[in-house]
């Protein structure tokens, strides 16, 4: 069963997820899409993704926001 969590663990999570995406080997990345996807089913965590984090698709199929910072690909759904 997954953990339940807070807004302020929310964005460390995320944050944690970009740090291994943006700064990782590839099999860090892996992991970092892996959790990404696992935690995203949990509405608080969705929630704060898709409202807090503005992305935009680049041509390596991650997601940038407005400051050029990386984040997880999301899913197509």
């Amino acid at each position: 069963k997954k953990p339940e969590l807070m807004v302020s663990e929310n964005y460390r999570f995320i944050q944690f997820i970009d740090l291994l995406f943006e700064n990782g080997s590839v099999e860090e990345k892996n992991l970092a899409f892996d959790l990404y996807h696992n935690y995203l089913v949990l509405p608080e965590i969705k929630q704060f993704v898709t409202e807090e984090i503005k992305l935009n698709f680049n041509e390596q199929q991650g997601l940038l926001d407005k400051d050029n910072k990386c984040y997880i690909l999301l899913s197509s759904d």
